[in-house]
């Protein structure tokens, strides 16, 4: 089962400009034109977090740059391998993401798939362990799972 990836690709080569940017902003603070009036007036946050500097680097740029780095690693990882959960006859493997090591279908007591307009979640409750959550799948993959899990003993509810 794949997650709904769409517009990844297109997200991607937005963000990561805005992602250098913040970079070279949170080192130089030539990129951050503070002369310009209605530069100034627009953006009077990112103004904020540019001049709270600290022997010349802007920390708070700095943070964003890395919370932004952390998503656009997440979401390289998405597009270059799209499957969140793999059925096998025999098992079911996770997307590395997700950390939770393949569950036989024999280990598994119940499925649930919560579908509503855009949104699209699976749950899996393994018989010995916490239940994982899998949100933003493929709605068509995520009923298909389903089906396979039924045909194997599993309960979906």
């Amino acid at each position: 089962m794949e997650w709904r990836n769409g517009f990844t690709g297109l997200v991607l080569l937005v963000i990561v400009p805005v992602a250098i940017w913040l970079l070279l902003a949170g080192f130089d603070e030539g990129f951050v034109p503070a002369e310009r009036e209605a530069y100034a007036r627009n953006s009077k946050l990112l103004m904020k977090l540019a001049s709270a500097r600290w022997n010349g680097i802007s920390l708070p740029l700095l943070g964003l740059f890395a919370a932004l780095a952390w998503e656009i690693r997440r979401s390289v990882q998405r597009f270059r391998d799209p499957f969140a959960i793999r059925a096998g006859e025999t098992s079911v493997a996770f997307h590395r993401q997700i950390n939770r090591d393949p569950l036989a279908w024999g280990d598994i007591d119940k499925v649930r798939i919560h579908q509503s307009g855009l949104k699209s979640e699976i749950s899996i409750w393994p018989k010995a362990a916490p239940p994982v959550q899998i949100k933003n799948v493929d709605q068509e993959m995520a009923a298909a799972f389903a089906e396979a899990a039924r045909s194997r003993g599993v309960t979906v509810g």
